[in-house]
């Protein structure tokens, strides 16, 4: 979430001057995204940026990742990433593939 705090901005001015040029640079230069939303009353702009769920993820260019890395990178738990790649991979979306590292196999 982002704040932006300038007193004596109306809701509108904070609407117009801040928080539509935030929301105009963040959805053109980050990737990721899924959605934006914002809220401007006098004073004070908030913009919240919700992201795509691995999108933080996988952002090593094609990497492939352990679902260890994915858990930290994302604050989701191994178990949840698990259930997660596992529902992917049955609809196509992705492909798992066995590490040569991986001992559980």
């Amino acid at each position: 979430m982002l704040v932006y705090n300038y007193l004596g901005l109306s809701a509108i001015d904070m609407e117009r001057r801040i928080v539509l040029i935030t929301k105009r640079a963040y959805s053109t230069a980050v990737n990721g995204i899924h959605h934006i939303e914002s809220e401007s009353i006098e004073g004070l702009g908030l913009v919240m940026i919700y992201f795509h769920p691995f999108a933080l993820a996988a952002a090593d260019g094609g990497e492939s990742l352990s679902c260890s890395e994915i858990a930290n990178r994302t604050l989701i738990t191994k178990g949840g990433v698990t259930g997660i790649l596992d529902r992917l991979e049955a609809r196509g979306v992705i492909k798992l593939i066995q590490s040569r590292d991986d001992r559980a196999a």
